[in-house]
């Protein structure tokens, strides 16, 4: 069983957290380990690696550090469900994503949301392998899937992260809103309503979609061989060659 955040040393958290605020802010091969220490006033040189086995080891604490929280919100969510509900996707969507605006204040959120958005297409990650890590919300995403079983799974994930995307980018969309003078949207729940609804949207979609804009994809670039190009080409080529010759004569 992998530790949770409050069972590492308080120099090991330092570090998660330190790293999941600059991750979000320059990407992960935007960080040296050497920066990332002197952030977190960290002196051993050793530390990442000590703690996490390598950077890599610390990236998976840093995207596992929030679950076990969001997991606890989520299953109260989920709880005051009825068995009816239990079956509504557009219901199940708002037990896995509305908990996030609960679990965190806003400074954590905005770490959150930098980190995940960064990482989101990091590597090959499958939505359902994070079971032991965040079972309430593996749980959801099989009973969202449920209700779109004609969906060919790498769609419905591609469609998961297209989703994710669309609500953290609200959490940056909202600082923007609350700043202005004439806030188009009333109030803060107002505001996640409109993007939980287009999250629902990125996930019911019609598959495969009607063709309403053709798109015409850009030819491929292809590599010619000198046998391939034409006399021209390689006259053209030859010039400057033979120009030299002519200035040594």
């Amino acid at each position: 069983m992998k530790p949770q955040f409050d069972d590492y040393p308080k120099g090991a958290q330092q570090l998660m957290l330190t790293a999941e605020r600059l991750f979000g802010k320059r990407g992960v091969d935007g960080v040296s380990i050497r920066q990332l220490l002197m952030a977190a006033g960290q002196r051993n040189k050793s530390a990442v690696q000590h703690y996490f086995g390598s950077k890599q080891g610390l990236v998976e604490a840093v995207y596992e550090m929030r679950m076990p929280a969001l997991d606890r919100a989520r299953r109260q969510a989920l709880e005051v469900l009825s068995t009816t509900e239990r079956g509504n996707y557009k219901k199940l969507l708002a037990a896995l994503f509305l908990p996030l605006l609960s679990v965190m204040d806003d400074q954590a959120l905005e770490a959150y949301s930098e980190f995940n958005l960064r990482t989101l297409h990091l590597a090959e990650r499958s939505f359902f392998g994070a079971a032991a890590a965040s079972p309430v919300a593996t749980d959801i995403l099989k009973r969202v899937q449920d209700c779109f079983s004609a969906l060919p799974i790498y769609v419905f994930e591609a469609r998961i992260r297209l989703a994710i995307g669309v609500f953290l980018d609200g959490v940056g969309e909202w600082r923007y809103f609350s700043t202005l003078e004439h806030n188009p949207y009333a109030s803060h729940e107002v505001f996640w309503n409109d993007v939980l609804q287009n999250v629902i949207r990125v996930i019911d979609a019609p598959f495969p979609p009607r063709i309403a804009f053709p798109i015409t994809a850009a030819a491929p670039a292809v590599k010619r061989t000198r046998a391939a190009r034409t006399k021209s080409a390689v006259a053209q080529e030859e010039m400057p060659a033979k120009a030299a010759r002519t200035l040594r004569q």
